[in-house]
């Protein structure tokens, strides 16, 4: 499988950050998916959605997985992270759509999937410890 180039997934995860530093000035730029498997993962952490995105903000180039891939259900594509959390991996699904839900033109952070991964991630960038 190709994965990203380092630039690329540092380009990605730097407008997710800048998306989410913007979320307060304009709320509708960062959407979660209500999930069943997304909503009992965020339960069995105890997590807010503020806690949640400060796990996407920390993302790096080591918990890259993989993408960007075409998205299996809507135009665009996904971005696959992982982060260990609590001693359990978290498969982290992202995707920026240009448009925000109301159909304003504007980059839009969509968490896709934030659930305990249901098999082990690859990470091609990770440093072997």
């Amino acid at each position: 499988m190709k994965h990203a180039s380092t630039n690329a997934i540092q380009t990605f995860l730097l407008q997710c950050r800048q998306i989410i530093a913007s979320k307060d000035i304009i709320p509708s730029t960062f959407v979660v998916i209500r999930s069943e498997k997304n909503k009992k993962t965020m339960l069995e952490l105890g997590f807010t959605d503020k806690q949640l995105m400060a796990v996407l903000e920390e993302l790096t180039l080591e918990d890259y997985a993989e993408g960007p891939r075409n998205d299996r259900d809507f135009r665009g594509t996904v971005w696959i992270f992982g982060k260990c959390i609590k001693n359990r991996e978290v498969y982290i699904k992202l995707k920026i759509s240009e448009m925000d839900e109301q159909g304003n033109e504007i980059a839009t952070l969509i968490c896709l999937s934030f659930h305990f991964s249901e098999k082990p991630l690859t990470y091609p960038y990770k440093e072997e410890e």
